[in-house]
């Protein structure tokens, strides 16, 4: 009798819990998919009935209330919807609450990417291909997301701290919970930023390398990339855009012609920031550890060294002691679209790079990165 009581108890609870064995699996970005035998658990209605559901079967697919991106993914704007869906709906501030996780690349969904032929099978246009790459960054964050305060503007030759606050006044930590940001983050403490100190890496963080590269890989920007690369022949296929992004960005090199220790990479320096000297910084070309290292005290904003745009700012800045008259990168972006942008720059190195967006809320305005 006690058994029976037990399997009609646990009958009961099945539609609400669903077995939920902690097997490590998860919904996430697998809502209504078809069975799949090789799984442990289930993420469809049937799981229910046969007692197969993830144990976040019912967080992830059926707790939005109709609220939800579930075959919505970048949809075109729905007013007879209470919540949207689009590629811009973040600017907006209208996203369904599971539109990360239905829709961003970093969870493996990503917005159909427009194929880099056009109708006459000719590869597009290099400005074509630059807008496109602004566009597909889905993972990047909107304007309700990050606020900054570029308050005055510094003379780069006399430099002085003009700024009694920091740069970053907000932002949404949240948005930073995709697998894109967390591979990106997990390579902050990977690099020793002296100069002259010969980087040693890990298998660890190598493994922490490739599993960047493979996210990022997935993302919308980087197959938009890919298939531009591969109409334009740099290319031959997905591994090998991998190996020239591990070559271009990881493979370590000499910061200085007569140094003799291989002390940093095209990733530490563009994308973290390096030393220089003993007085002065280099690099910081992504916002993102810009904002986190002034979070943390260890980097102090002096003033804007150019005027500050919707999407691009130059700061100048004093970091662990040693200064940067200026530096420039773009708010808000992701860094599969920062990447991406450099490497097209690396593929077309005396081509100018017009970016839509970048330096205006005007989409049609472009500015130039250099």
């Amino acid at each position: 009798m006690e058994l029976l009581f037990v399997l009609l108890v646990l009958n009961i609870i099945a539609p609400y819990n669903c077995f939920l064995f902690d097997d490590g699996e998860s919904c996430v970005g697998r809502c209504d998919a078809n069975f799949d035998p090789s799984r442990a658990c289930q993420c469809n209605s049937p799981c229910v009935r046969f007692n197969s559901c993830c144990k976040d079967y019912s967080a992830q697919c059926e707790s939005t209330g109709g609220a939800t991106c579930k075959d919505r993914c970048f949809s075109s704007y729905d007013k007879a919807q209470p919540c949207q869906c689009s590629s811009q709906c973040s600017t907006y501030d209208n996203c369904c609450p599971d539109f990360s996780t239905q829709c961003s690349s970093g969870y493996g969904y990503s917005k159909p990417a427009k194929s880099a032929k056009t109708g006459s099978g000719n590869c597009m246009a290099f400005s074509d291909v630059t807008e496109e790459l602004w566009s597909s960054d889905v993972d990047g964050l909107s304007t309700y997301d990050v606020s900054i305060n570029d308050q005055a503007s510094v003379d780069y030759n006399n430099l002085k701290d003009r700024a009694s606050q920091k740069l970053f006044s907000y932002v949404n930590e949240k948005k930073l919970n995709s697998k894109l940001y967390k591979t990106f983050l997990s390579l902050m403490d990977n690099y020793n930023p002296n100069k002259w100190a010969a980087e040693s890496i890990t298998a660890q963080e190598k493994a922490e390398e490739d599993a960047f590269l493979d996210v990022l890989m997935a993302t919308t920007t980087f197959q938009f990339l890919y298939d531009y690369l591969l109409c334009k022949g740099q290319v031959s296929n997905k591994s090998s855009l991998k190996s020239s992004l591990r070559r271009i960005w990881f493979d370590l090199y000499k910061r200085s012609a007569w140094g003799s220790n291989l002390d940093t990479s095209g990733f530490e320096h563009v994308m973290l920031g390096d030393y220089k000297s003993q007085t002065e910084a280099s690099g910081f070309h992504y916002w993102l550890p810009f904002y986190l290292e002034e979070k943390a005290g260890r980097l102090n904003y002096y003033g804007r060294a150019c005027k500050s745009q919707t999407n691009y700012v130059c700061p100048s800045f004093n970091w662990n002691g040693r200064e940067k008259a200026t530096s420039s990168f773009f708010l808000r972006t992701s860094p599969a679209f920062d990447l991406a942008i450099y490497t097209l720059g690396l593929v077309r190195p005396s081509t100018w790079l017009y970016i839509p967006c970048a330096s205006s809320s005007t989409p049609t305005r472009p500015a130039l990165l250099w």
